[in-house]
């Protein structure tokens, strides 16, 4: 079983991987880009970088989950962030994206024993960190769980023009 800070490429037993670029999560902050690299799983991540300015504790991506477990897979290195957030259906937890080495796809966070429901998660950038305060290269789930899309509907008197429902 991986823990925390160690290097992650593939999703264990009992998981499954999404990639930054699903469309099942949304970025809610103008200066997030992608980086391109074949260490990153699915060829990229999604950053800021020193080129933008990223105030304190940016709400960066957004999106919802059913299922009992959540894992935020990054790229760490010596000058990340070390107070970044996700946020669980209003639960804050820590993030501490630094490492002692370049490590791509390290896991730095394992959420586990939540209810099998659908989750809304907030990720939040950090600010104590020199060149960037916030990547996402994947997120684990449930093999059992799915991401919704943001604009997915689980009630049938939920859906509105735009909605959708599976």
């Amino acid at each position: 079983m991986a823990s925390i800070g160690q290097q992650l490429i593939a999703p264990e037993l009992g998981w499954k991987r999404y990639d930054n670029t699903s469309p099942s999560i949304s970025y809610d902050y103008s200066g997030v880009f992608e980086s391109f690299s074949s260490v990153h799983f699915g060829g990229s991540v999604t950053l800021i970088d020193s080129y933008h300015t990223n105030p304190s504790n940016t709400q960066i991506a957004h999106f919802k989950f059913k299922g009992t477990k959540f894992r935020w897979i990054t790229y760490g290195s010596n000058d990340r962030a070390t107070d970044a957030r996700v946020v669980i259906d209003g639960i804050s937890y820590n993030v501490n994206l630094r490492s002692s080495s370049v490590i791509s796809q390290m896991l730095v966070c394992d959420i586990t024993g939540l209810t099998n429901t659908i989750h809304d998660v907030v990720l939040y950038s950090g600010t104590n960190g020199s060149y960037s305060n916030f990547i996402l290269d994947a997120i684990d789930i449930d093999d059992t769980g799915r991401l919704l899309h943001p604009d997915e509907v689980t009630n049938i008197f939920d859906l509105d023009i735009g909605k959708r429902i599976r």
